[in-house]
This record gives structure tokens, sequence and C-alpha cells, in this order.
């Protein structure tokens, strides 16, 4: 036998190789699954968007080996130490109208609960989410102005779009796929996600006043993509009626609390909670912090305004020892059954 040497770099691999087939035996178990629209899109950026059908193949695969269970239910198991091991919760962000219209009626098919968080300062809005508006103003075909000249947070900033002015609907095709974070392909993908770094991070009134000038900068007419809007309350008591979906809090303006000071971190989470509890007229209990970031006071926050559980965007399993108001979540993309069959397989064994 051929001793091994520690320091060797095929050593280490091996080790490492090891110690992940433990640790993902060991950290299997339940998990809460993260979506945000399940609707048939162009290009999706972020990786957002589940086809219905696929999205109903998730759910014959949940129904088949998992044990479905509402959110509030899960954060009361977790807290007795008696959250089973196929548990699997569905948690959808934003509250897009297409979770009422595509996501409500297949989860009703299969008897698969869910639990949707709002961001209440956008409920009735006739626009859409500011990341989808970008995407509508620079991600789809046509022309636009070659230059664009913002002012954004008290500064002028200028971009040149060059040839990528005129976008026709093959190259379009063509980039659908295209993510944040991959080599821009075109001008117009660096332009939205630098875009979408300054507007995410300003108020939500200097927001508003910076997509106004995109969209007159564009010429472009009011959306018409119904399903990208956010609900109204009619559409928000909808969604509860029936007790097949929760609905949760997710803040109001949808800024990253951990970069606000704590006065504004309770505006936040208590206002969302205020504005859905008068919509419905019933106990809103859960809570998912936009961009699944929370600062030092954030949780204590949440549990103080009477939330009894809240979500991060951790992507594991729940472990034993998870805090309640800072729950992991399991990111889903658009994959088919199979796909996304063997995704959870990583969490919960037996799968796939």
């Amino acid at each position: 036998m051929t001793a091994l040497t520690l320091g060797s770099a095929s050593a280490r691999l091996d080790v490492r190789k090891v110690l992940e087939r433990i640790a993902n035996r060991i950290l299997t178990g339940p998990v809460i699954l993260m979506y945000h629209r399940v609707a048939d899109v162009g290009a999706d950026p972020w990786s957002i968007a589940v086809s219905p059908a696929n999205f109903a193949e998730h759910l014959q695969v949940l129904r088949r080996h998992c044990e479905p269970l509402p959110l509030g239910k899960m954060a009361d198991l977790l807290r007795e130490r008696r959250l089973p091991p196929r548990a699997v919760g569905l948690s959808f962000d934003d509250g897009y109208a297409d979770n009422l219209h595509n996501a409500k009626p297949l989860c009703a098919r299969y008897d698969v609960p869910g639990t949707v968080f709002v961001t209440t300062g956008t409920i009735g809005a006739a626009r859409e989410f500011f990341w989808d508006e970008l995407e509508r103003i620079l991600l789809e075909p046509g022309t636009l102005p070659r230059e664009l000249v913002l002012q954004l947070g008290g500064r002028t900033h200028r971009w040149s779009l060059g040839d990528d002015a005129i976008y026709t609907a093959e190259a379009c095709q063509r980039h659908r796929t295209q993510q944040v974070g991959d080599a821009a392909p075109t001008r117009r993908h660096a332009v939205y996600a630098e875009l979408y770094r300054l507007i995410d991070a300003l108020p939500f009134a200097a927001r508003e006043l910076a997509l106004d000038a995109l969209r007159a900068w564009a010429q472009l007419p009011p959306s018409d993509r119904r399903l990208a809007h956010p609900m109204d309350a009619d559409e928000i008591r909808s969604l509860a009626d029936g007790r097949l979906v929760e609905v949760g809090a997710h803040g109001v303006t949808h800024r990253a609390l951990s970069a606000l000071p704590s006065r504004e971190q309770a505006f936040e989470i208590r206002d969302s909670k205020r504005v859905l509890e008068e919509i419905l007229g019933a106990p809103v209990t859960g809570f998912t912090y936009p961009h699944g970031r929370l600062g030092e006071p954030t949780a204590q926050i949440a549990r103080e305004a009477g939330f009894a559980y809240a979500c991060t965007t951790v992507n594991r399993s729940i472990r034993p020892s998870a805090d309640p108001y800072a729950i992991p979540r399991v990111f889903v993309k658009n994959w088919n059954g199979e796909q996304f069959a063997k995704r959870l397989s990583r969490h919960i064994r037996g799968i796939g």
C-alpha cells in the first residue's frame, strides 16, 4: 500500500472529496425551495422564471418522493426538532401576478402547499418590478438611442450602446439564456448589469424617477406583460383564499436590509406585515429578507415585529439547529423534472 502524503495536491483533493461525501450525507434533510415566477418568458437574466410545464414536473417529483408542508408548519416543527427529513416547502418571492394565475392552479392540481412573500410597496402597481422593466427596455428586440445619459444618486452617468443600439429578434433569441455575471455578449447586457446595480441601491422614489427617465429615453409604452406585474390587493386575497397558499411579507421596497439603518429596517419589516394584514384581515407570520441579506439587528426586528419565522437565500437544506429567523432555502431554476429531481437528491436522499 502506498502511503498518502497529505501535503500533495492529489491527497488534498482525495480528502476533500471524502469530506464532501460525508457532509452531503450528514447535511441532507428538509428543504425550502425558493421560486419567484412561474411563467414562460423571453430573456431571464436572473434565472427567476420556471415555465408552467417544468413547474408541474417539479410538483410531480415532490408529490411522489417528498412530504410537502406549509412553511408555517415547517417552522413550528423546526422549533420542536421534529421536522421530517423529507419535508419540503415551496416559497415564492416578490409577489408576481403569475403566482396566482399560473402557480396556484398547479399547486392545487398536485395538492402541494406554498407560501408567497409579497413586496408591499409595489402592490397594484401598473408597472413591472424594476429589474424586469430594465430587461424590457434593454434586452428586448428593437432600436434604442445610441447614447444614454442618466442622473442617478446625484451623479451623471453616461453609456454608449454603439451598434448594439439595434437589437434583432435573432440576437435576442441567441442571448435569451444569458445571465448577469456572465461575460456580457453586447453593450446592452453590460449596461443592464450596471443599471441594475445602481438602481437597486436607490431609495424607492428615486428608483421610480430613474425608470420613468429610462422609459422616456426608450420611448416605450406602458408594460402589457400583465403576469410580470405585482399582484393587486384583490389578487392577494384570491391567492390566500382556500388555505392552500399562505401569504408572507418581503419588505416594502425590496431593498437589502443589511444596508439600511435599524430604523429603516424596522419600517420595511413592520410595515410590510401591517399592509398585508390589513388586506387579508388575518395574521401574517412569515418573512423573507430581500436579497436574503440581514444585518445584526434584522432577525431581532423580525422577531419583535411578530413574525414566527424568516427565511434567507442561503442555498442549503435545513439543519436541526437552524435559527427560525434565518432559515435557508434552495434556489430553483427552470429545470425539467429529471434535472429537478437530480438537484433535489443532493439534499434529500433516495430521489432520482
